[in-house]
């Protein structure tokens, strides 16, 4: 695989990878916590088949914006992430 490509499963566990704190502003008091976050982008996809038939697929944000007279094709990833929510004891509803 291309080693600009990050192999898809990576690339999905990095933006899916939020976190249970809520973020604090101590300034102003101001509290965030994040539910729910949606994330959709074009990204570059590398298809590899290694010599036992094993298929490797790998993905990255578009590399090149410049306009050329073969674009590349782009594809669109889109991801939702929700968070889990637990009750008093612990346990996921």
């Amino acid at each position: 695989m291309d080693p600009a490509y990050l192999r898809l499963f990576e690339h999905i566990l990095a933006l899916a990878d939020i976190h249970d704190d809520p973020l604090i502003d101590k300034t102003t008091g101001f509290r965030m916590d994040l539910d729910e976050l949606m994330t959709e982008m074009p990204v570059e996809m590398d298809i590899s088949v290694n010599s036992s038939g094993l298929v490797f697929l790998g993905s990255s944000p578009p590399m090149y914006y410049a306009d050329t007279s073969i674009q590349p094709v782009y594809h669109l990833m889109k991801i939702v992430v929700v968070a889990e929510k637990n009750d008093s004891y612990g346990n996921a509803k």
